[in-house]
């Protein structure tokens, strides 16, 4: 029993001094964080999740350009890359099914294949939709893109 009591006093008198020092950061383990660290994330203006198209100025012609002139080579590539698997029509409607890597990319990217997709084939330009499937999914959309933009489930 004396032991238990002797518990209970060093577990108040540790608790108390652990309390007096977090306030100001004194007696933390690993301590506080240092001021030039902390400045430095909340001012960094440096994206959070990396795009490698990350510009406000972004069109499909610079995709195109990066893949020597060819608009073809850039569907292409988004067919290699597994971020689109197939493109058909199902009902008269457009479909475009993409695969895991379109769900990978960041919010901005996955707009831009879409956009891209769209300025190609010009679905929205006469007034269309087009649905976009994800291929583990079959006839499940996940999202469509309109001329106001894509818009995922």
């Amino acid at each position: 029993m004396r032991f238990f009591y002797i518990f209970q006093i060093v577990t108040c008198l540790f608790i108390a001094g652990c309390t007096n020092h977090t306030h100001t950061g004194q007696g933390l383990i690993w301590g506080p964080p240092s001021a030039p660290l902390v400045s430095d994330m909340l001012s960094s203006t440096q994206a959070l999740e990396y795009s490698p198209w990350e510009t406000p100025d972004w069109n499909p012609q610079s995709w195109i350009n990066s893949r020597g002139g060819s608009a073809k080579a850039v569907i292409e590539g988004f067919y290699t890359a597994g971020i689109v698997s197939d493109q058909y029509f199902d009902d008269n409607v457009p479909i475009l099914k993409v695969g895991q890597k379109f769900l990978e990319l960041s919010r901005e990217d996955k707009h831009r294949v879409c956009a891209f997709i769209d300025v190609m084939f010009g679905v929205t330009k006469q007034g269309g939709v087009f649905m976009i499937y994800f291929d583990k999914y079959y006839n499940v959309p996940v999202g469509v893109f309109t001329a106001q933009g894509l818009q995922l489930q």
